[in-house]
């Protein structure tokens, strides 16, 4: 249980005690710097590498560089119409005053406030998710129990960016770490798949520095879990140690010392059966490395300070391990970092514990609690301006509201007096345009009254017009259907005569065919249907769905002539029977009843004969 507290502890120091060195951060320096002068760059590249100098000359300690980087990232962005470019400043200048001792809330929280306004003004989601990012990591390190919503936020929207986003990996290795922190101390499934899904994230996104953090909590995890799974402890150590063994010069030299310090601590304390040689070499390669790259680096001696203090530990040399302790309070005193030395003191006193010098640890347990009462009662001041910043901001919320509020109320009275105003013009001149079409329509009816009665006398003196023209046109056709009908009967006359008395067969056929072409009276169902244009439309209305033949519609045309069956019969070179059976046929066809014959049908349609005005008429 003991070697599970210390794993966690000192898991948990280096998570939240970055610290740098100079070869790792150098590197990074040099290839940022070549993007920002690489006129090729895209704009929005650009300005992110400005914001990450800025970011690693602050870790540095080199003030002039990290504000010249910083205010011409805000200067490039400041110039763009797209708001995401100072999505990009506001996350590098959040990380940096996010790490100052004591924490500024108040400027905090402004620029929190920045970046809401930037989200909601740009349509790019990759800065979206940026900046729910930036705001979520701030809020984590400002609120005891905060419920990671904008980080939730972010993981929601980055998730759904395609593939080719340049940050898109970049920013999902970050938020899975945010959720492994989450889940570090509750441990189970929750932290396992936030693992796995941040080195997942990382090795898509390249990242090495969080590769190599990812294996690192992932052995952790396994031993203090499972101590006596040797099998799968081991499997992790060996990845572990083979990562950094292949990666250690690309790996930033914070999370080099960090795994360092993993491997050093569990080689030393886990309970390895036979252990390799080779590991404790290489151990002690790694450990060595870290002292080289520490010299000149204050930041990153620190962290040397931790393994050099476990190295002490391990061997027992409680005199080295008593003045390692006592020169990393005096760093942390010299970086102002007194928001630690507390728990140091501690350390420390429980040190002079164990060496019975019960004076020395009394001392230092009197000043450990020295340190934490002002270290908590600068939470508490840390606290109580938080909540006076969110008192003032829901303050302003509220205001805002209710100006909304009052706002939306006197425009709905604005909206009624319009609308009131509106209403009442329209109902006056509605009353005024009815009060004059009634007078309009009162003269309008006075003349229609006085036309009315001439057309009633023109219409009267038109009927007589039109009787007698009817009439006209009555006998006119009667002549000229009579006279198409006798040149037809007394060519057929001549013509029967003719093939009576020759006896040669062709001329005879030839008669027949004449005889029978005058018999389809083409000429007559032509003059038929121009005297009657209708005659014809009304049957074949009569019969539908059916349809007449051109045939039956000559007989229709015979009968409405008056001509009787013997008349039809000669005219159209066939029997009586033949005649009477079409007719039957034809009267099926009409849908007559059997009380009414098809003669008297025919006769009683009532066509609109052909107007032919009398001059042009050919009698």
């Amino acid at each position: 249980m003991l070697k599970t507290v210390y794993v966690y502890f000192i898991f948990t120091l280096c998570v939240f005690m970055r610290v740098s060195a100079q070869n790792g951060i150098q590197t990074e320096i040099d290839s940022l710097s070549k993007i920002v002068n690489d006129p090729e760059v895209s704009l929005p590249e650009k300005i992110y590498s400005m914001g990450s100098l800025s970011t690693l000359y602050h870790i540095q300690g080199d003030s002039v560089n990290k504000t010249k980087f910083l205010e011409e990232a805000r200067d490039l962005a400041l110039r763009q119409t797209d708001r995401k470019y100072m999505i990009y400043v506001y996350y590098h200048e959040l990380y940096e005053i996010t790490r100052t001792y004591p924490k500024d809330t108040a400027r905090i929280y402004g620029v929190i406030d920045s970046i809401y306004a930037e989200i909601a003004h740009t349509a790019d989601r990759e800065a979206q998710a940026l900046g729910y990012q930036t705001t979520g990591y701030a809020k984590y390190l400002l609120i005891p129990g905060y419920d990671f919503g904008d980080i939730y936020k972010s993981l929601s929207i980055a998730e759904k960016l395609p593939d080719k986003s340049p940050r898109k990996y970049r920013i999902l290795t970050w938020l899975y770490y945010a959720l492994t922190m989450k889940t570090l101390s509750a441990g189970g499934e929750n932290y396992k798949n936030n693992l796995q899904l941040m080195l997942q994230a990382a090795e898509k996104a390249g990242d090495r520095n969080f590769i190599c953090e990812a294996l690192s909590q992932q052995l952790a995890y396994t031993y203090s879990r499972s101590p006596e799974d040797q099998s799968k402890f081991l499997e992790h150590f060996e990845r572990l140690e083979d990562y950094i063994s292949r990666n250690g010069p690309a790996i930033r030299c914070d999370f080099y010392a960090e795994a360092v310090h993993f491997l050093l601590y569990l080689y030393t304390h886990a309970d390895i059966p036979d252990p390799d040689e080779r590991y404790k070499k290489s151990i002690g390669k790694y450990v060595e490395n870290c002292k080289k790259i520490s010299v000149n680096n204050p930041y990153f001696h620190r962290g040397l300070l931790n393994i050099e203090i476990l190295e002490a530990t391990t061997r027992k040399d409680y005199a080295k391990l008593e003045e390692l302790k006592l020169q990393k309070i005096a760093d942390r005193k010299a970086n102002g970092e007194h928001f630690r030395i507390w728990a140091d003191f501690y350390d420390l006193g429980s040190f002079y514990l164990t060496e019975k010098r019960y004076q020395q640890a009394a001392e230092a347990l009197e000043k450990s609690l020295s340190y934490y009462v002002d270290y908590t009662n600068a939470q508490l001041t840390e606290q109580q301006t938080i909540a006076e910043v969110k008192f003032e901001t829901e303050k302003k919320e509220n205001e805002l509201k209710l100006a909304r509020t009052r706002n939306t109320f006197l425009s709905i009275i604005a909206v009624l007096v319009v609308c009131f105003s509106i209403f009442l013009t329209v109902y006056f001149k509605k009353r005024h345009t009815r009060i004059r079409l009634q007078k309009e329509n009162a003269e309008q009816q006075k003349e229609n009254a006085e036309q009315r009665a001439q057309l009633l006398q023109y219409e009267k003196e038109n009927a007589e017009q039109r009787a007698l023209l009817l009439q006209y046109e009555k006998e006119v056709t009667q002549k000229r259907l009579i006279s198409s009908n006798l040149r037809i009967q007394k060519k057929n006359e001549i013509l029967e005569k003719i093939r009576k008395k020759i006896n040669d067969s062709e001329i005879r056929k030839l008669i027949r065919t004449d005889y029978a072409s005058d018999r389809d009276y083409a000429d007559y169902d032509r003059v038929f249907g121009e005297i009657h244009p209708e005659f014809f439309e009304i049957l074949q209305e009569k019969a539908f769905p059916q349809k007449l033949t051109q045939l039956e519609l000559r007989y229709c045309a015979y009968i409405y002539m008056n001509k009787g069956n013997k008349d039809i019969a000669r005219d159209l070179d066939v029997s009586n029977n033949t005649v009477q059976s079409n007719k039957n046929y034809l009267k099926k066809k009409l849908k007559l009843g059997k009380n009414i014959t098809l003669d008297a049908f025919i006769q009683s349609i009532n066509v609109r004969p052909l107007t032919l005005p009398p001059p042009e008429l050919d009698v």
